[in-house]
């Protein structure tokens, strides 16, 4: 780890100009960016809260302070920010102080990227990002929040070509260079490359075993490959190092608790579920990984509306947010499966209405995929499992634009499968042992997909 922290010369060396005259709030800049990319609220340091606030008060109009904290507060799950007029009051305020004279032109592009995901442009934001790393390719800021971006965006493709365009530059004498081979693990897996993966998040691992976005990236090719039994034996061997990563724990236990999930032990499952995942645990940022886990077990026919309760309680004042699909999704799933039907309505009306302020890209993916599975997930609850298949099969492989990376998406593949096989229609059933048979060529070695081969065999012979 790098614990010598730059101050404004030392940021200059490595190709960064920061117009603040104080040492202290480019150093304090230097350690926040150093627990977002471990994803680590470092209590030797103070957490990001305590941090930040020394950062302001070294420098109250410190450009790279605001850009790095308005960016956590654009791409945070938490909150849809295009209503709140005073967040929109901050950016304002934000972009009137980046014309100042003495303001660099790399921080005028990033207040350029705040501006655009402020007003819900997150590809104009991702846009600026990539013509920063043109010019800056050691500019971690922009890289990181690049890639969370099109991970909400569903822009696959992109969550690996900018890593690998700089990743060149990231020599070991430069700080946090192993976090970005984790970075590069991450992309490589999302498109498939999983050998390559698996060497680049070693290589990352190799220089700090907690890098947890590495351990992470490991964990998403064994989902992906079915070799579930190398991934529970690796995260209950290295759980004293990753767990302490609170700002993504929580989702590394999702991946260890659906492996057991694909075994059929849904005991352990649980137990992990409870553990790290349950919203006492992790609130509402674990939102997506207690929906989904609760939404594969129901699949499997494992009753939780107990736990389905838990989830419902953190989701209720979330039902107007609207600004990242893959989230909705996740919350919809757990108004219907709490049986809050008369909320779940009111749900997706505001979705739909207009009633609440939203991204132009939202809305286009609203119309283009998202509409149809939240209508989906509609039928699904309601009985109608003809309509989910015809809802869902058109758009399969369409899925990826709703945001989320292949392994939480395919909670929707194992959707559609499930709702083809209890249709009454004789084709749907035959289209389940089509995705069947197409998923077991994928995963070879996956007792869940061999279950469902099963229960559809025994219907198909019935």
């Amino acid at each position: 780890m790098y614990y010598q922290w730059r101050d404004k010369q030392a940021w200059k060396t490595f190709g960064i100009d920061i117009s603040s005259p104080s040492d202290e709030a480019c150093k304090l800049f230097d350690i926040n960016v150093n627990q977002l990319v471990r994803f680590c609220n470092d209590e030797a340091l103070g957490g990001l809260t305590t941090t930040t606030t020394k950062m302001f008060e070294a420098d109250p109009d410190f450009i790279m302070g605001h850009v790095f904290q308005k960016g956590l507060a654009i791409l945070s799950p938490n909150q849809n920010l295009l209503g709140n007029t005073s967040f929109q009051e901050e950016v304002k305020q934000l972009k009137e102080l980046s014309k100042a004279a003495t303001v660099t032109p790399w921080e005028a592009l990033h207040v350029d990227a705040i501006e655009c995901g402020a007003k819900g442009d997150l590809l104009g934001a991702c846009k600026i990002w990539q013509d920063i790393l043109v010019e800056t390719p050691l500019d971690i800021l922009a890289l990181k929040l690049s890639q969370f971006a099109n991970y909400y965006l569903g822009k696959t493709p992109q969550l690996l070509h900018p890593v690998g365009s700089v990743l060149c530059h990231w020599t070991p004498s430069v700080p946090n260079h192993g976090y970005v081979h984790s970075m590069m693990a991450f992309g490589l897996e999302e498109n498939n490359m999983y050998e390559e993966a698996v060497k680049e998040a070693d290589q990352s691992l190799a220089i700090n075993k907690i890098d947890i976005w590495a351990s992470h990236a490991k964990g998403h090719v064994w989902e992906m490959q079915g070799e579930f039994e190398k991934g529970i034996d690796y995260f209950d061997k290295t759980e004293k190092d990753w767990s302490s990563c609170d700002m993504l724990a929580y989702h590394v236990y999702w991946h260890w608790a659906v492996y057991h999930i694909e075994k059929g032990d849904y005991a352990s499952a649980m137990e992990i579920y409870k553990r790290g995942i349950h919203p006492d645990v992790a609130g509402f940022i674990a939102i997506k990984d207690s929906a989904s886990f609760l939404y594969r077990l129901g699949l499997e026919d494992i009753d939780c509306s107990k736990e389905w309760k838990a989830v419902f309680d953190v989701c209720r004042s979330h039902t107007e947010d609207h600004f990242f699909m893959f989230q909705d999704i996740h919350i919809l799933m757990a108004l219907l499966s709490a049986d809050e039907t008369k909320i779940a309505q009111e749900f997706t009306h505001s979705m739909t209405s207009g009633s609440v302020p939203t991204s132009k890209y939202f809305l286009k993916i609203l119309e283009e995929v998202g509409k149809a599975v939240c209508e989906a997930l509609v039928a699904y609850k309601e009985g109608d499992y003809a309509e989910v298949v015809e809802l869902l099969m058109p758009i399969q492989f369409q899925l990826r634009e709703v945001g989320g990376s292949n392994a939480q998406r395919d909670v929707l593949n194992l959707l559609l499968i499930v709702a083809a096989m209890k249709s009454p229609r004789e084709h749907h059933q035959k289209f389940a042992r089509y995705l069947l048979n197409e998923r077991k060529a994928m995963r070879k070695n996956s007792p869940l997909t061999d279950r469902l081969i099963l229960r559809s065999s025994v219907k198909t012979t019935n």
